[in-house]
């Protein structure tokens, strides 16, 4: 991965952080995820995923952002609708 900056995604064409999470995880569908998954999700269509968080239970994610340390949030329609891909470690 590269290093972290707050547009790092945007300047590429590829999807880095999917990239990753492929070579280390199992993708599933996102309807299929459950707790202990990891949901990744996109800002916006066009931009590339760039956001993780683990699935808690069935509507709640616990995350990390910019002025929060760890957060536990409900996975809310707006949440859900930026959901890009689901992960399973692998047993």
């Amino acid at each position: 991965m590269p290093a972290y900056s707050r547009d790092w995604a945007e300047a590429r064409t590829d999807e880095p952080l999917l990239e990753a999470a492929r070579r280390h995880m199992v993708e599933i569908a996102p309807g299929e995820a459950m707790p202990g998954d990891v949901l990744a999700f996109r800002w916006r269509r066009h931009l590339p995923a760039k956001h993780l968080a683990i699935l808690a239970d069935a509507e709640t994610i616990i995350h990390a952002y910019e002025g929060h340390v760890v957060a536990v949030s409900p996975l809310v329609p707006a949440w859900r609708s930026r959901i890009a891909a689901a992960f399973r470690f692998p047993d």
